[in-house]
C-alpha cells in the first residue's frame, strides 16, 4: 500500500468521528439552551381588588348610654329622645323610626317584669345572655335584654319592629351595641 492511499481513508474516518461528535455537542448544547433553566421556586401572581365594604350601618347616627360607656348605631332618618332622670335614678332614652323603635333604661333601678314566651339566649355584648322575645299576631318582634355593665350598673333594652319584614333591621341595630373604654 502507498502511503498516499492509507491516510486517506484515515483522514476521512477523522474527519467523519469529528463531524459525529460536532454533531452531538450541538445537539446537547440545543436540547439545554431551548429547555432553559429549569425553575426551583415558580412565582405566581395574584391580583386583588379592592373588597367594598359591606357595612350597612357605616352611615348610622351613634348613641352612648350617659355613665355606663356603651354605644350603638341606629339608622339616620330615626328621631332620638332622652327624658330626665326619674325619682328611681333610671336615665331613659327612645329611638323612634317607620320600621320600630328602641327603649333604653339605665342607671337606678325598677327593672325586670315578665317574659310571657320565656327567655332564650343570645350573643350580646360578648356575652351569653337572657333575652325575652316575643313574636306578635302580625309576625313582628319585641324584643326585651335586661343586663349590666362590667361594673354592674343595670340597664334595659327593649326592640320592637312595626312589621315581620323590619325584624331584621333591629337585629341589625342590635348587633352594634359595644362596651367602650
Amino acid at each position: 500500500m502507498s502511503k498516499h492511499g492509507f491516510v486517506g481513508p484515515a483522514v476521512v474516518i477523522l474527519v467523519a468521528l469529528i463531524s459525529i461528535a460536532g454533531l452531538i455537542a450541538l445537539g446537547i448544547y440545543i436540547g439545554k439552551k431551548s429547555s432553559g433553566p429549569k425553575a426551583t421556586n415558580p412565582v405566581v401572581t395574584v391580583q386583588t381588588s379592592p373588597v367594598p365594604s359591606s357595612d350597612e350601618t357605616e352611615n348610622w347616627k351613634t348613641y352612648t348610654m350617659k355613665d355606663v360607656k356603651i354605644t350603638f348605631k341606629y339608622p339616620p332618618d330615626w328621631k332620638m329622645s332622652e327624658y330626665p332622670v326619674n325619682q328611681s335614678g333610671n336615665y331613659s332614652a327612645q329611638f323612634n323610626g317607620k320600621e320600630g323603635r328602641i327603649d333604653l333604661i339605665w342607671g337606678g333601678e325598677g327593672y325586670g317584669g315578665a317574659c310571657p314566651g320565656g327567655y332564650e339566649k343570645i350573643n350580646f355584648l360578648s356575652k351569653n345572655q337572657d333575652v325575652c322575645r316575643s313574636i306578635q299576631p302580625n309576625g313582628s318582634e319585641i324584643i326585651g335584654i335586661l343586663s349590666a355593665t362590667p361594673d354592674n350598673t343595670p340597664f334595659d333594652i327593649g326592640l320592637t319592629s312595626n312589621s315581620k319584614e323590619n325584624n331584621d333591621l333591629m337585629q341589625q341595630i342590635l348587633s352594634t351595641f359595644k362596651f367602650t373604654k
